[in-house]
């Protein structure tokens, strides 16, 4: 966290103000850029992870069984990491469109 000294910022010296919201700045775009890289690299690891499940739970599944669900031996695999991928991509779109709402102010338009 960067501190500024009031007198800094009043005594005319612009040349350091700007210097501080450069700084400030570049800390925040690249906090931002940090967590995209890191949720892309969660999102990588579950999916993944979950086909990983997947092809191992193929081998406890008989036909028969996947037959029930309306899976093949070919599409499990891809079709589950398919559901995995709406899903995350469900959870994002619900968490970007999701708005901050005042209760107190709920009405009042």
């Amino acid at each position: 966290m960067i501190v500024v000294d009031m007198r800094l910022t009043h005594n005319g010296n612009a040349a350091v103000c700007d210097e501080v919201k450069r700084k400030k700045y570049y800390i925040k775009s690249r906090k931002s850029k940090e967590n995209k890289m890191l949720k892309r690299l969660f999102r990588a690891m579950i999916i993944a992870r979950q086909a990983s499940a997947a092809m191992q739970a193929l081998q406890y599944i008989s036909d028969r069984q996947l037959e029930d669900v309306g899976y093949t031996r070919d599409t499990f695999v891809e079709q589950i990491k398919a559901n995995v991928l709406a899903e995350l991509d469900a959870a994002h779109a619900k968490k970007t469109q999701a708005a901050p709402v005042n209760p107190n102010l709920v009405g009042a338009v």
